[in-house]
């Protein structure tokens, strides 16, 4: 299982604020390093392989661990979606919601959930876990429709 370091999450971060509006205000990573040490740990004692458990994980630990002064539940997010994908869960499906996941508020409010504590990673993770089994069966399903047309 690959996971994500404490740099390339701040990386995350800061590519989101260079592209998007937001609060850019120096910070530390010793408050990052504190929430991926505590995802990390968690992982380890508890076993964690499914990673769809640890990508919401993640998504959790950030969006409440408020490590950086703006952009946390953003950087939250695109983390969620980092693990699955430097993992192979289905990355063609991690595109295409990439590419069209502005045009839907769910995901803005199932990281305010998260920060909030309304939402727990387990149940994040079982949405995504359904998003990208039927969001990979479709691709799927496309792909052949693509692959037959080619008579």
């Amino acid at each position: 299982m690959k996971l994500l370091s404490v740099e390339l999450v701040a990386k995350i971060h800061d590519n989101i604020l260079e592209n998007e509006a937001g609060f850019d205000a120096t910070y530390t990573l010793d408050k990052l390093e504190a929430v991926i040490g505590r995802v990390s740990q968690k992982i380890y004692y508890e076993n964690l392989t499914n990673p769809f458990d640890i990508a919401a994980l993640y998504a959790e630990a950030i969006a409440r661990g408020h490590a950086f002064p703006d952009a946390n539940k953003r950087t939250a997010f695109v983390s969620m979606l980092t693990v699955l994908s430097v993992n192979g869960v289905f990355p063609n499906t991690i595109n295409s919601i990439a590419e069209n996941i502005e045009e839907s508020t769910y995901p803005v409010e199932m990281m305010i959930g998260l920060a909030d504590g309304s939402y727990k990673a387990k149940e994040v993770s079982k949405v995504l876990f359904s998003m990208f089994v039927v969001g990979g069966a479709f691709y799927g399903i496309i792909k052949l429709i693509d692959y037959f047309r080619k008579d």
